[in-house]
């Protein structure tokens, strides 16, 4: 390393240094947006999917829902 470090911060870039495109952090920032509008806008409430895997591990924790009945139980294994 015998290159000497300037403790002074560049102010400007070298000439050879490649401009960033104006479109780049347009895309940047208007892909944030599009994420942020799209988890503002998600459901408040739980997929149907979520709601029917809650009433699943519900029904075998045990516990019936209110007003619904247990589901019957299955007979039980003889001896074989």
């Amino acid at each position: 390393m015998s290159e000497e470090v300037d403790p002074e911060p560049v102010r400007e870039p070298a000439a050879d240094e490649p401009r960033t495109p104006m479109w780049l952090p347009a895309l940047g920032a208007l892909l944030f947006l599009a994420v942020i509008g799209w988890w503002l806008g998600g459901p408040a409430e739980p997929t149907q999917g979520a709601a029917a895997s809650a009433s699943a591990s519900a029904a075998t924790s045990g516990s019936a829902a209110p007003g619904r009945a247990a589901p019957p139980s299955p007979p039980p294994v003889r001896g074989q």
